[in-house]
């Protein structure tokens, strides 16, 4: 879980680095794009970021914490459910 958590976490704060990076050479040489769409742009580098960095904390916090594993393992099936709908789901409307 820690591995997992740690990869969660890197990658999900590379990918918003990127993002981000991204959107700054998009506004510095094509500002009539940039502008024209700006809010999917930030959205989508929002959105396909945050679900990767909250399932890293998750997994890290399941390894770190017993008190929160053991609530995790004690309903397991709508943390599960949960996880795949708000994290895996949702972010392939991005």
């Amino acid at each position: 879980m820690l591995v997992s958590g740690i990869n969660f976490l890197v990658l999900g704060v590379l990918f918003g680095i990127s993002g981000f990076l991204n959107n700054h050479r998009l506004w510095k040489y094509f500002p009539n794009f940039f502008y024209e769409n700006k809010g999917m742009l930030i959205l989508a580098t929002m959105g396909l970021s945050i679900p990767l960095i909250a399932r890293g904390i998750l997994d890290i916090m399941r390894y770190y914490s017993t008190n929160f594993n053991a609530k995790v393992k004690k309903h397991e099936l709508i943390y599960d459910t949960l996880l795949f709908v708000i994290l895996d789901l949702v972010p392939l409307g991005f």
